[in-house]
């Protein structure tokens, strides 16, 4: 992302790609909440930097937390914007039905987003 972009702005292209309302969403690096007005430059972060988007808590209870890692130019949450995109876990693609439930999944597990 462009040393400008501020956090509110990476919130909201989150969530359009998760498909929630942007107040829904937090963004965290090492467990720490970024301020929205903050832009990636005042905040030092670089393609390096691991941030976590969660996704809070609907009256049924459901958080999702997702962490982003850069590896390269074209890995940021505004690269993913317009393009569709495959979840796999345990190498297993997880279909639009699939609950966690069903995957046996466990806290810390980790989803892969292909695109």
């Amino acid at each position: 992302a462009p040393q400008s972009t501020s956090v509110s702005q990476m919130v909201s292209q989150m969530a359009e790609i998760l498909g929630v309302p942007a107040f829904r969403l937090r963004l965290l690096r090492e467990e720490a909440e970024l301020a929205a007005e903050a832009s990636v430059g005042e905040l030092g972060l670089d393609i390096a930097d691991i941030l976590e988007c969660v996704v809070m808590a609907t009256e049924e209870g459901a958080v999702i937390t997702l962490r982003l890692q850069g590896k390269d130019r074209g890995s940021t949450a505004a690269a993913l914007a317009g393009r569709k995109v495959k979840f796999h876990f345990d190498g297993c693609k997880v279909t639009d039905g699939q609950t966690p439930a069903q995957l046996h999944m466990e806290d810390g597990d980790i989803i892969e987003v292909w695109t």
